[in-house]
């Protein structure tokens, strides 16, 4: 089922061949710990060298002596080249060494044994990664950052709640006006009316849980169904950054009172990121169905995600020293966001061809422009599309720069 799915040619520094098979080897280095005048001893494994993969390549038919030059010299070329390996996909490695075989019984026939050497982690079998996978990574991100930021929150509400201390009182009542604010802000844009506890610093989780809540029915209020997706993302997390923000009382602040808020300012990002998430998923997943977003503005998106990511890291380390279990919780899951985010943009932005600059040869329309480079004038949209600058579409002068697909 995989094979017939996602196998792909074999080639290497774009030189198509022909493979008879292929074997993937790992080998581990080893320490051996022996003892002397004694049987046996331990072994230690110190890591995987770099993957090795043996190829045997077969050319064959008339002229394939030609075919074969060609292949000869895109492995004697020094240093690093791209693989396209038929199931791993493609990989960056360094040929180690290979053989030619002329065999009596098959003629006008070459097989090449080639090995060559990874340049880069070992890769998973079958690891081909698909668009639909990368809107459940963010999900999943969200979620887990919204499990630890509940976390790390009542971790930091525990002492303070629980004090017998008047002085504690008086934090908590302060942090639970600050919260049932948070709340009221998001319910008059949601124009939603929900039951809250009594006293929600006493119940951090229902809190964490009611705002989180409160983001989504937000975000399904921005459908990100039209051709300005990416605007309206950008747009809804600034909404989210201005209103998830501790107001300021006008009163000068004491240590703990800023410590205090910048803790509450902690959990209220965590929101925040969470958000972006959730409504990148969601944008995503109508891009992949209906493709609008353009490269430019996919790795846009995944950035902001990662700087916000390593903003809050930051923030973190630097105003909770020493770092708490739940701190570090926060911090890992805020890694694995960022990794996310990276990860799901490289998947989205392979869907496509490469982004290129193109040079208009003649005077002409978008259209016939369209017809010319892709013999399908239909995509003049799409050019539309990548070139904002474009004011009249039926008059592209020549010798102007576009940015195109590249097939």
């Amino acid at each position: 089922m995989a094979w017939r799915e996602t196998l792909q040619n074999a080639s290497f520094r774009g030189v198509p061949f022909e493979l008879l098979s292929t074997t993937d080897s790992n080998k581990q280095s080893v320490v051996t710990h022996s003892i002397p005048y004694t049987n046996g001893g331990n072994v230690e494994g110190t890591g995987f060298d770099p993957q090795a993969f043996n190829f045997t390549a077969i050319f064959y038919g008339e002229y394939y002596e030609s075919r074969l030059d060609n292949f000869e010299n895109a492995l004697r070329q020094s240093g690093d080249g791209e693989l396209m390996h038929p199931i791993r996909g493609l990989l960056t490695v360094t040929v180690q060494d290979y053989q030619v075989k002329h065999l009596e019984d098959e003629v006008e026939t070459a097989r090449v044994d080639i090995v060559f050497i990874e340049q880069d982690i070992i890769t998973e079998l079958f690891a081909v990664p698909f668009p639909e996978q990368s809107v459940f990574d963010f999900t999943d991100v969200a979620e887990l950052l919204l499990a630890v930021s509940q976390e790390q929150l009542a971790a930091e509400l525990k002492p303070i709640t629980q004090s017998p201390v008047f002085a504690n009182k008086q934090r908590a009542l302060r942090l639970d006006k600050f919260m049932i604010k948070m709340l009221q802000a998001l319910r008059e844009l949601v124009k939603n009316s929900i039951s809250t506890v009594e006293k929600l610093v006493n119940a951090p989780y229902e809190f964490a849980a009611q705002m989180a809540n409160l983001c989504d029915d937000l975000i399904d209020l921005r459908a990100f169904d039209t051709d300005i997706m990416s605007a309206k993302w950008h747009s809804l997390r600034g909404q989210f950054k201005k209103i998830l923000r501790l107001p300021n009382d006008g009163q000068s602040l004491n240590t703990t009172q800023q410590r205090d808020n910048q803790r509450l300012q902690h959990h209220l990002d965590s929101v925040v990121l969470r958000a972006g998430f959730v409504s990148a998923s969601q944008l995503f997943a109508a891009d992949i169905a209906e493709p609008t977003l353009t490269p430019i503005e996919i790795e846009e998106i995944c950035n902001t995600l990662r700087a916000d990511t390593q903003s809050l890291i930051v923030s973190i380390r630097q105003f909770n020293s020493p770092l708490t279990q739940a701190d570090m919780a926060v911090i890992d899951a805020l890694k694995t966001a960022a990794y996310t985010a990276q990860k799901t943009g490289l998947v989205l932005l392979a869907r496509k061809p490469p982004l290129i600059e193109r040079i208009v040869e003649n005077d002409t329309s978008l259209h016939l422009l369209a017809h010319d480079w892709y013999g399908d004038h239909t995509r003049a949209i799409e050019l539309l599309r990548l070139n904002t600058k474009i004011h009249h579409p039926n008059f592209i002068a020549s010798g102007e720069v576009l940015n195109a697909y590249a097939s």
